[in-house]
């Protein structure tokens, strides 16, 4: 993070009183109130209310009806009723689930070691999302990404999430080419994984093809390469950008 740089702190787009993201690129939870347990309607999962809980431990105590019978009463899975009747869920009223303040902090970004992004991971109602920074640092000062756009990263590369210096919304065509030109990531020349030839090899080829003293058969052997590889390198229909346009 920049030190002189001023930083701005935005809520998270569709996670407002949750997070907020900064135009440097760091991501925080705010305060907020935690149940300590996830028991009862306290459980974002939950099918039952309360009340109908205690409904149910009167049926099992009663003991007229099966636990599958019950659980067709309420549509709810027998093993449910089950769980209910040994007191391993719907257990606390909701009086007396505790709550906690937790407080808010900076979040750890992880890196994505496949794509070089970083990403956090958000929590929300027991459940939880990995996010990739640079996407919602955009979201919160930019905008919506715009129709056939994506994310793109500035000189900085792609784990530096500052905006506006280093990020913007662009086109897959942008981004793909003239971004990787200028990171130095295209499959082009020596970055090719492909390749056999280093690009002194390639001039080399070239030169001895338009000199016309060896035959393309001829030089590929000397290069270990096919005849046609060599027209391609001759035609410039391989090998055809130079190094400052990997």
């Amino acid at each position: 993070m920049d030190s002189v740089r001023p930083e701005r702190w935005l809520p998270v787009v569709g996670w407002k009183d949750l997070y907020e993201v900064s135009n440097n690129g760091r991501v925080r939870s705010l305060n907020r109130t935690i149940s300590r347990a996830m028991h009862g309607s306290k459980n974002p999962n939950a099918k039952l209310t309360w009340n109908e809980s205690c409904e149910i431990k009167i049926l099992l105590k009663e003991g007229n009806l099966s636990q599958q019978a019950i659980a067709n009463i309420f549509n709810i899975t027998q093993s449910t009723v089950f769980l209910i009747k040994k007191g391993k869920i719907w257990k606390y009223p909701e009086e007396k689930i505790a709550t906690y303040e937790k407080q808010g902090q900076i979040l750890q970004p992880i890196l994505n070691t496949y794509a070089d992004y970083f990403i956090v991971t958000l929590h929300r109602d027991g459940k939880q999302i990995s996010r990739e920074i640079h996407r919602l640092v955009l979201e919160a000062f930019v905008g919506p990404c715009p129709v056939g756009n994506e994310a793109c990263h500035g000189p900085g590369g792609p784990t530096d999430n500052r905006w506006p210096e280093n990020l913007e919304w662009g086109t897959r065509k942008k981004n793909m080419n003239e971004d990787k030109i200028r990171d130095h990531k295209t499959q082009r020349g020596e970055n090719a994984g492909y390749r056999k030839l280093s690009y002194a090899q390639r001039c080399e080829i070239y030169r001895l093809a338009w000199e016309g003293k060896l035959s393309r058969r001829t030089i590929a052997k000397m290069f270990n390469i096919s005849y046609q590889h060599v027209g391609n390198i001759k035609r410039k229909d391989r090998w055809r950008y130079p190094p400052e346009e990997w």
